[in-house]
This record gives C-alpha cells, structure tokens and sequence, in this order.
C-alpha cells in the first residue's frame, strides 16, 4: 500500500509498518483505515509506503548493527542490506502492532533489531490494537523505541490501544474482518468511529514532530 499525496524528488517518506500481515487478519484493514485518518494531517508530498521486513531471518551478523557505519554495504546479507534501505529512506514512521500473548509481536522486534542508525531519533505513531485494548504491548514496545543511548525515537504520549470487538477476534461465533480498505460494509465501523479522535489528537503531534525533523516543509 503506498499512499502518493504528490510525487517531487524530496517529497517526504513516511513508513507504515504492519506488525501482523496475516491474510486472515484485520491488520491490513486497521492499516488501510489509519493511512485514511493520517493523510489529512501531513505536510504537502507527502508519501506513505508499507514496508515489507518478511525477508528478514534471525541475526547472524559478526557485528552488532550499531558498529556497521559503511551502510548497507557493511551488512552480510541481502534481505538485511534491502531493509536498511526501505527504512532509510524514511523521515517518520507509523507501526501497527497488534498485542500477542500480552507483548508486541517478534516480527516487529526482529525488524527493529537487524538496524540502529536508520531508525534513530526519527518520529514515530505507535497505534495498538488487542482484544483486551489495555496498551500492554505498546508500552512495552514505546520503551524499545525511546530507549535513551540506542533508537532514542520520538514516540508519541497517547497510548491507548484500539480494542477489537468480540466479533473481531472470537473465531467461535464467526469471524468478522476489516475489508482491506478499513472498512466493514462499506462504511467505518462505530468501534473505529469511537475512537478516531484519540488517534487524530495523537497524529497532530507526531506530524509536529515529522516538520521539525524536516523544517523547510510547507506548513
């Protein structure tokens, strides 16, 4: 998924990570819904794309990624060499994390640890979603991002986590899933609708923190 909003050769990047991309999923759906409710919100050519880390094994590298400065030559492996790339090439970043077993999933940490520099002191939109809604693995994962003296992100003060609906997670009665455009029968579905201004009040200040980092956007 990758949202142009203009196409200059130094339009702004912004990189959607995904932490659950199973096709039965409704990770695909939330994203498509947060791309719908940032937009609005960013600076002019502004560009959102996925990125893919699903290439990415375990690490097998001599070298922890903070002592690799000759990047991405100085990594051993392709997949790792092509990820450093994809995020590179981003001023900001917005992750998706569902909760699994009270945490975020190992594919988001995997995708974090293979790099260091590419990631560092960049604004980050962490936005969760669980069938609890209780924020555990945002928290945990908020701690990751900002650690002081490592990837020193710039990670926003909301929280909260989308609570999926019963219906959304309960595969005994029937699985309901977001289509991949975000939607359920062709309108936002009202447990979106509840929360959409938390998540705006959240994007406002990451899109702050996305122009300091590039202050001759337009305003």
């Amino acid at each position: 998924m990758t949202v142009p909003l203009s196409s200059p050769i130094s339009s702004p990047v912004v990189g959607l990570l995904l932490g659950s991309t199973r096709p039965t999923g409704n990770g695909v759906g939330l994203g498509s819904w947060l791309t719908s409710v940032v937009t609005p919100f960013l600076p002019p050519h502004t560009t959102i794309k996925t990125l893919d880390a699903t290439k990415l094994g375990l690490i097998h590298s001599p070298l922890a990624p903070f002592q690799i400065s000759d990047r991405p030559a100085g990594y051993p492996d392709a997949a790792t060499r092509e990820w450093s790339v994809q995020v590179e090439s981003c001023d900001g970043f917005i992750i998706l994390t569902p909760q699994h077993n009270h945490s975020f999933p190992a594919y988001i940490k995997n995708a974090i640890d293979h790099l260091s520099a590419e990631w560092q002191r960049k604004p980050v939109l962490l936005v969760g979603y669980s069938a609890r809604g209780d924020g555990r693995g945002v928290r945990q994962l908020r701690e990751v991002l900002e650690s002081e003296g490592t990837l020193e992100m710039r990670v926003g003060r909301w929280l909260g986590e989308l609570r999926l609906p019963k219906e959304y997670w309960d595969g005994r009665k029937g699985m309901r899933r977001l289509g991949t455009e975000g939607l359920v029968d062709g309108e936002e579905a009202e447990w979106l609708k509840e929360r959409r201004e938390d998540v705006e009040e959240s994007v406002r200040e990451w899109v702050e923190n996305l122009k300091v980092k590039l202050p001759k956007i337009s305003q």
